[in-house]
Order: C-alpha cells, then structure tokens, then sequence
C-alpha cells in the first residue's frame, strides 16, 4: 500500500533570484498554453509521443523553455485533459446554451469544449534530480531559463517525510501572497492492513448540514454541526461582494486578505475534527 502526501515548503530567495523564477513560471505557463491550443485545434490528440513531435522545438524556441520543462509542459496539459476527459465519461452534465435558451447535454468525450484549457497563472513543474535537487548545505538548487538558482526551504514539521524512506517526486512552484512555496510529491510503501486484526471500524460522512457524521461498530454515533460554520462563511460572503462592488486597489488587496484569512479558518475547522475524530476512535 503507497501513501502519497504533498509537502508545501516555503522557500526563500533573493529579490534577483525571484524575477528569473517568476520570468521562468510566466514562460511555462505561455508553453502550456501552446499546447492547450494545439491540442484544441487538432482534434484533442493526447498522445505525448505525437505532441513531443510536432511542439518540442517549437516550445524550446517560442517559451525558451528548456529540454526538460518543455517535456514537462506537455506532460502537465495531456494529464489535465485526460482529467476532464474522465470527469465527463463519469458525470456528462448539461449546460444551457445563451444565445437560444436551450439546455443541451454534454457528450462523453472532449468535443463539448469550445475552448481550449487556460493557463493564465504562472507555474512551474520541476522534475526531481533533473530540475530540482537537494543540495549538502540543505538547500535546494531549483532550474530557471537563465541559471539554476540556490533557495533556502523552510522544512519545520516535515522532518518526518525527508528520511530515505520517503520518495520524493515532481515539484510545482506556485506563488501565494508575495511568498513563493515548493509543493512536493512525496511517496512511501507500506505494509498493507491485515484486516483480520481490526477491531473496530468507523464510518465518515461529510456533508453541509452535518459537517461530520460517524458511526462504529459498537452503534456510536456522532453528529457536528455544521450551522455556525455555514454563517460564518455567509458573513465572509457578503462581505466579499460588498468589496467587490467597489472596483479599488485597496478592496482587491483586502479580497486578498480576506480570501486567506477564510482559507487558514476553515484548514483549521478541518484540523480541528479530524484529531477530534481521531482522539473518539482511538482505544
């Protein structure tokens, strides 16, 4: 059994280092978006062989990309489409056309798009040992056009996932508040359950109305609420339409805010049941 977790480390870096990674995440984004198009115009081909072909050179001279990123770039648009390909074999769902008013259902494969895939925010995907790597000094050496460049992660509470039995993998460099962050891939083999030694099993479900609700072997059952949790996210609702109806600078910088505040309550809601759940379970 693999159990896959996703480290975000963020890092620091020199105001100079700074602008050839943001000059390097704004390239790749306009390389996906390369590929994006050319794979809506040609009839969504998926086939990594077939877009290596007819895009490499094109993005190595086009983006400046480098060997290894204009791989990566084509990796990064095939796999997202054959996400939303599968989402779609799964749930076609309808949509109602604006011009004429009537509701149509989306066929089953990639057709129902009438645009191609955006990538608009700059991104960066780093391959592990070929554009990213750890360095002795416990930096890391992170790839850009121009050079590679040295950074310093912060690595608190990760301690556990950076032992050799944790394989690390592909990194996506993205860009939070002003702060740059590496979100790593992380790997680990476990034995797998032997259920004969269970004793116990706990059913979870998550909804709205009940944010939590569990029941066990032994006929427990828990309910959360999950009233207060929707009036607070109504109030920062409001709130958000309130300034987003003044078009300033100010109001945007405190959407920004106001966006993180709710996403750092809300992680720590989540936080917060889980040890709750896991501290009712345990023996």
């Amino acid at each position: 059994m693999k159990q896959a977790v996703t480290l975000k480390l963020r890092i620091t870096l020199t105001s100079e280092d700074a602008l050839l990674l943001q000059e390097t995440m704004r390239q790749f984004a306009l390389g996906c978006q390369l590929v994006s198009q050319y794979v809506f115009d040609h009839e969504f081909v998926l086939d990594q062989y077939a877009l290596h072909e007819a895009l490499y050179r094109q993005l190595r001279t086009e983006s400046g990309l480098k060997a290894q990123m204009a791989q990566s770039a084509i990796r990064l648009v095939v796999g997202n489409y054959k996400t939303v390909q599968t989402q779609m074999k799964d749930e076609p769902y309808t949509f109602r056309d604006r011009y004429t008013g009537a509701w149509t259902r989306c066929p089953r494969d990639l057709t129902w798009l009438r645009q191609p895939l955006q990538y608009r925010k700059p991104q960066l995907k780093l391959v592990r040992n070929r554009d990213w790597s750890w360095l002795q000094d416990g930096r890391m050496s992170l790839n850009t056009l121009a050079k590679r460049i040295r950074v310093t992660p912060h690595v608190q509470g990760f301690e556990q996932y950076l032992t050799p039995d944790w394989q690390l993998g592909t990194a996506t460099v993205v860009r939070n508040g002003g702060h740059y962050c590496l979100h790593v891939a992380a790997i680990k083999e476990f034995p797998d359950v032997d259920r004969s030694q269970v004793q116990d099993i706990v059913g979870i479900d998550r909804g709205l109305r009940f944010v939590l609700v569990t029941h066990d072997t032994a006929g427990h059952t828990n309910f959360v609420s999950g009233k207060a949790i929707a009036n607070k996210r109504a109030k920062y609702d409001r709130l958000r339409q309130q300034l987003q109806r003044k078009h300033t600078k100010s109001a945007k910088r405190r959407l920004g805010r106001l966006s993180r505040r709710e996403n750092r309550w809300m992680s720590d809601v989540n936080h917060c049941l889980s040890k709750t759940l896991v501290a009712n379970a345990s023996p």
